[in-house]
Parts: structure tokens; sequence; C-alpha cells
């Protein structure tokens, strides 16, 4: 089992890496299978509904809505779970930028890899950006 740091560590790299849109480092901290599902409202086009390939999902993301700011408001981890709630705020394309929240489900594999992640936001709020 991954201890508390090494969870935190890994999903704060992640975060550091979407927001950079660095999709080879991002590639890194998934394990092999890895899984995203986004769960809001509203579907996003280009985003598949249920769970999807991670690095698929999330280099969609990137290309959509760009992070410009980055702030984890709350965490809690158990065991290989965690669930850590966000404020971003992104652009997309030339828009202003926005804030949304976030919040994520983790699981994490026993090397601390991430396995799979459930987030949940304002799909609507993001429909209208796109």
């Amino acid at each position: 089992m991954a201890d508390r740091e090494t969870i935190l560590k890994n999903i704060e790299a992640g975060y550091d890496a979407r927001t950079r849109g660095d999709r080879e480092a991002l590639a890194v901290l998934w394990a092999p299978g890895g899984t995203y599902r986004l769960v809001g409202a509203e579907t996003l086009s280009g985003i598949a509904e249920g769970d999807t390939d991670a690095n698929e999902a999330i280099g969609a993301l990137i290309d959509m809505f760009q992070f410009q700011k980055v702030e984890r408001l709350a965490t809690l981890v158990d065991g290989n779970t965690a669930a850590l709630h966000w404020r971003i705020t992104f652009t997309s394309g030339d828009s202003e930028p926005a804030t949304v929240e976030l919040c994520d489900l983790w699981e994490i594999a026993d090397d601390g890899k991430l396995k799979s992640l459930t987030q949940f936001t304002d799909t609507q709020l993001l429909a209208r950006y796109l």
C-alpha cells in the first residue's frame, strides 16, 4: 500500500503536469490501464462517458481547458483512496479566466501510481466555455 506522502506527491505532480499541459509527465504517473471519469450534469464533447483511458481523456481536457491557477482546498486519504477538493482558474481558447471547483476521488495502486480518477465538477459551466 502506498503511504499518504507518496499518494499526495503523485497527485500534486499530476496537477502540476496538467497545468503545464505536459502529457508525457502525466503518463508516467498513471498505472497501466488507469481510468478517468467525469461526472456532472452535462457531458463534454470530446470526453467519453463512463470510465475511459486516463491519458486520452485528460489529453482531451488539456486541449479544451488551460489551467491558470490550481488551489487545493481539502484532502482526505484513507488507505489507497484519496478525496481532494480543488479550486481551478482556467481559460478555454481566448476566453477570459473563469473559476470552477472540482472534487476528485482517486484510487491509487500499491506502488503509488494513479489507478483511477472520478472527477465531479460543474460541467454546464465548462460546456459554456467550449
